[in-house]
């Protein structure tokens, strides 16, 4: 049964969303996630203690996905480029940082390298402005994190810019929450 591009990238993100056993369905076992995130380990396995982790820092954690860019062949494999959010609130802790209970966000700049109906690599940037929030004023760490957002948007809006001839795919502001949410719009 084929998988439409807007049910697999919807699950990849729910799935990173706290939904791990969807993990199964929408990456290969050697997944590539690059880069990995700090102490994440190769493959779907890394991907499982990854999501974890992320889920022990901010509950609630949720994706929004605000772009599907379709540049798959005819065959349904290559690659698809996604602009999401996440956001959660920050209730354990991070990099040393002692819970502030504040909401946060990150965006999210993704390209999905799809084969067979699954990802098999995953290249994303991460804009780290949202995550200043949660550190002094002033701290080396805020500002590392603020500089990293603003150099992080201006390279993101030139790739972005040379993608829009690709066709944008529905599902645009579509919330894939964790099951502790109470409901999916």
């Amino acid at each position: 049964m084929s998988t439409s591009v807007t049910e697999l990238i919807g699950s990849f993100y729910e799935a990173f969303s706290g939904e791990t056993g969807l993990l199964d369905a929408v990456i290969t076992d050697d997944w590539d996630d690059i880069p990995l995130g700090p102490g994440q380990g190769p493959g779907r396995a890394g991907a499982r203690s990854l999501i974890e982790g992320l889920s022990k820092v901010f509950s609630d954690c949720r994706f929004v996905v605000e772009e599907i860019i379709d540049a798959r062949g005819e065959d349904g494999n290559r690659t698809v480029g996604v602009r999401a959010r996440m956001r959660g609130v920050h209730t354990g802790e991070f990099f040393g940082i002692a819970p502030t209970g504040r909401e946060t966000e990150v965006r999210t700049h993704d390209f999905h390298e799809i084969a067979d109906g699954r990802v098999v690599r995953t290249h994303h940037m991460e804009s780290h402005g949202g995550l200043a929030q949660l550190v002094p004023a002033g701290s080396a760490l805020a500002i590392h994190l603020n500089r990293r957002a603003r150099t992080g948007y201006r390279r993101a809006g030139s790739a972005a810019r040379s993608c829009m001839i690709l066709r944008p795919v529905t599902a645009v502001g579509r919330t894939f929450q964790s099951h502790a949410a109470s409901s999916h719009p």
